[in-house]
């Protein structure tokens, strides 16, 4: 029986990363392709700036000159740092209609989690936790990232259950194959309404309808 839901933030709680990070690229002029290169190459080292951020050792300023650093090395095109998180993630809104599953679901009685890599963790909108979550793993926060098993346990533990217990959604497939490592039960998100049906089916609770 599945008693608790773990969460990512970005492209689960809002529209999609991959998506802003394309529109930041049309901005900008830098070719999306490239970009892409560069930032899957880069967040494949253990000892990248992606890691580094990740589980606190450097700033966001930093992180945010060493990103700017490599893009215009690839690119050509000389990218500002001042604010570059910030502009990379302009184009990612509130998925308002998960918030008012997560919402439903622990009024349901469910356990309810944030777990999320964090580049910085100083956009988050933490006046918003209260009513969704009964945890929230912030990497940067706990020296801890997604995939390492470690930050799912401690999830686990945060809220009281077994792992065996929980439910992780990501929309990364990795962080969702780390998840599934330590027993947990898998969701990739990739569209609203289709994992909304999913815990709905997990939890035997309607999360579709009623009011807020």
């Amino acid at each position: 029986m599945f008693r608790g839901l773990l969460l990512d933030y970005g492209g689960v709680l809002t529209s999609s990363v991959t998506g802003s990070f394309a529109a930041f690229c049309r901005a900008e002029g830098i070719d999306v392709d490239i970009f892409r290169t560069v930032v899957l190459d880069a967040a494949r080292s253990a000892d990248s700036m992606f890691h580094a951020v990740e589980v606190g050792k450097i700033d966001q300023d930093e992180f945010d000159r060493l990103l700017a650093k490599t893009i215009s090395k690839a690119t050509g095109k000389q990218v500002d740092p001042a604010g570059l998180k910030q502009r990379l993630f302009a184009g990612s809104m509130r998925d308002e209609e998960m918030m008012k599953a997560v919402r439903r679901i622990r009024a349901g009685g469910i356990k309810t989690a944030l777990v999320s890599n964090s580049w910085g963790g100083a956009d988050y909108p933490r006046e918003l936790f209260d009513g969704l979550f009964d945890a929230s793993i912030i990497s940067g926060e706990v020296g801890l990232r997604k995939p390492n098993a470690d930050i799912y346990l401690l999830a686990a533990s945060r809220v009281e259950l077994d792992p065996s217990e929980c439910v992780f959604v990501d929309d990364f497939q990795i962080n969702v194959r780390g998840a599934e490592a330590v027993g947990m039960r898998g969701i990739h998100h990739h569209d609203t309404l289709e994992t909304i049906r999913e815990l709905e089916d997990i939890f035997g609770v309607d999360v579709s309808g009623g009011t807020d």
